[in-house]
């Protein structure tokens, strides 16, 4: 019984609802947070947002750009290359071209899915959290914009 509460506690957590119910609670924090701060730490706090933003999005860029032309350059050509004289090399050592070929293939498989999984890890982790600064960004700019709309109320009244 106790298993199962666990199972459908773990399963709920990936609904629609309860992940809408933390973002709005996270919301809510982040906006008291700016609710606490002075307009010069509030003022600070949107350069800091806005400088980590640009960073992270001439990084993305920029590993795009490294992937692409890595491409473009024929990598793969040194890659597969590179296999070839591993074949040789088993293949003198051991004289056996059936084994020395699943050998050269297994490794070079092995080591061309972990870079890709490396990099696509990196790219993942890049996009998430662009994701997160982007969000905290609008935030911001929403809460600022909402702050000055009051500002001007007061002013006006």
């Amino acid at each position: 019984v106790v298993m199962k509460k666990r199972m459908k506690n773990l399963i709920e957590n990936f609904t629609y609802d309860k992940r809408q119910a933390r973002r709005t609670k996270k919301h809510e924090e982040i906006i008291q947070r700016y609710e606490r701060m002075t307009s010069d730490e509030l003022e600070m706090h949107a350069v800091e947002i806005i400088t980590k933003y640009e960073y992270r999005r001439n990084v993305t860029v920029a590993l795009f750009g490294a992937i692409l032309l890595a491409t473009v350059m024929d990598v793969g050509k040194y890659f597969f290359q590179t296999a070839r004289e591993f074949l040789v090399i088993v293949y003198q050592n051991t004289g056996d071209i059936e084994m020395a070929a699943k050998t050269s293939l297994i490794t070079f498989f092995a080591i061309f899915l972990s870079i890709l999984v490396v990099i696509l890890g990196i790219i993942l982790s890049l996009l998430l959290e662009m994701r997160s600064i982007i969000s905290e960004k609008v935030m911001l700019e929403k809460f600022m914009e909402r702050e000055r709309i009051k500002k001007d109320i007061r002013k006006n009244a």
